[in-house]
């Protein structure tokens, strides 16, 4: 999209938006199946933040605390404020958050120097020379690039370290909302179904980079949070729980595609 301009001594030719976007939908067709279950992911997590702006703001929430409980709590009401800022902090990021793989190919190609916005479809490069681009933009994932011009693709062969995140994803939303309800759940393996153990980022546990492209969600904090809802549920979410979740990290933001 860049470097062939160049050889047709077209230095300032831009990629025509089409042609820039089914390169980009061919190159990160598995990237963006892993839109839909992210985005629930990120849905659940926004669905718990809200909770703590209605009944259970963190105001009432930790405002009686210290007349109930231990010193250890004590000290979370005397940092009240701070909690409360890094709450209304998680919002705005989960918000910014959702959609980001289905939205990637849109955003590069958006990029300056990458795709031709400001200029009229024939005066932009469309793969083989300047003029209109006349192929059809391809939808998202890999199932619609069977008939992609720009990249070939075997829509039958989904990257298996995709599909893994896919899953994990999956995993995790459903503990999400099953630690919401005070259900629950068991972290163990079990052994027997074959399903392997890890955060199916591709590295040992004790030997991932900070930045390691990770879906694990903290086993040890969910736990905890069923273990706090789990005479709750058949009442309404208990306040720490929401505290606990909203507070879990979006590994995924660190990631690199």
């Amino acid at each position: 999209m860049v470097y062939c301009p160049l050889c047709q001594d077209e230095p300032t030719l831009q990629a025509c938006p089409a042609f820039c976007l089914n390169v980009l939908k061919g190159c990160l067709a598995n990237h963006a199946d892993l839109g839909p279950k992210w985005n629930d992911f990120i849905q659940s997590m926004l669905i718990l933040h809200r909770q703590l702006e209605g009944p259970y703001h963190i105001d009432t929430v930790l405002h009686p605390i210290y007349i109930q409980i231990s010193e250890a709590m004590m000290n979370i009401h005397s940092n009240a404020e701070e909690i409360t800022k890094q709450v209304k902090d998680i919002r705005g990021r989960l918000e910014r958050a959702k959609y980001i793989w289905t939205n990637l190919s849109y955003s590069i190609c958006s990029a300056e120097k990458i795709g031709s916005i400001l200029f009229g479809k024939d005066r932009c490069w469309n793969g083989q020379k300047q003029g209109r681009y006349l192929p059809e933009v391809m939808g998202d994932g890999l199932a619609n690039q069977i008939n992609n011009p720009e990249v070939e693709l075997d829509v039958m062969r989904p990257n298996p370290s995709v599909r893994q995140q896919i899953m994990a994803l999956r995993i995790a939303t459903n503990r999400l909302h099953s630690a919401y309800k005070g259900e629950d759940e068991d972290f163990q393996d079990n052994g027997d179904d074959g399903s392997g153990s890890g955060s199916g980022s591709g590295c040992l546990e004790d030997h991932c980079p900070l930045d390691e492209f990770t879906t694990e969600v903290p086993k040890a904090r969910i736990e905890k949070i069923s273990r706090i809802n789990a005479q709750a549920r058949n009442g309404p979410p208990s306040p720490t729980l929401l505290l606990a979740a909203a507070l879990l990290p979006i590994c995924f933001l660190t990631a690199a595609c």
